[in-house]
C-alpha cells in the first residue's frame, strides 16, 4: 500500500545578498508555524526585515517577529479588513499590534502591505516588497 508523506519546504532568502539563509523541510503544511519554528531554531529575528507574501499573514507570526526585535513587510489580500482607509499610508492597531498599511498599484495590480516599520519611508517599504518579487523566492 502506498503511503503519502506530507512535507513542506520552508526557506529564508536574503534578497539583499541574493542567497538563502536557511532551508528546512518539515512534516506538516503549516507555513506560518514553520516560519516561526525556523526563526526560533536559528535565532535570526533580531534586527532583520522579513518580506512575506500573502500566505504568511498571521497575527502570531507578526507578533513573534515584533516581540523579538524584528521587522516584517507582508503583502495582504485585497479583501483584507485592514484595507479600510482610502489613504495609501496609514496606521492601524490589529489586536494590540501597531502596524502600518501601505497601498500602491503597479499596472492593474493592487498591492496592500502590512509592516511594523513605522518610521521608514513609503518608497523604501514598497521597494523592499518589490525585491522579494524580483527574487522569485
Amino acid at each position: 500500500k502506498n503511503k503519502s508523506i506530507t512535507a513542506l519546504n520552508i526557506g529564508i532568502y536574503n534578497v539583499t545578498r541574493g542567497s538563502p539563509l536557511t532551508l528546512e523541510i518539515v512534516n506538516h503544511k503549516n507555513e506560518r508555524k514553520s516560519f516561526i519554528d525556523v526563526l526560533e531554531k536559528h535565532d535570526i529575528t533580531n534586527n532583520n526585515i522579513f518580506v512575506l507574501d500573502r500566505g504568511f499573514f498571521s497575527e502570531a507570526l507578526f507578533k513573534y517577529v515584533n516581540n523579538n526585535s524584528g521587522y516584517f513587510v507582508c503583502r495582504l489580500r485585497n479583501n483584507t479588513l485592514l484595507n479600510n482607509n482610502t489613504a495609501n499610508d496609514y496606521m492601524v492597531n490589529y489586536n494590540g499590534l501597531n502596524m502600518r498599511i501601505i497601498k500602491y498599484k503597479i499596472k492593474d495590480s493592487d498591492y496592500i502591505l502590512a509592516t511594523n516599520l513605522m518610521n521608514t519611508e513609503y518608497e523604501t517599504i514598497k521597494n523592499l516588497y518589490l525585491k522579494r518579487r524580483r527574487s522569485n523566492c
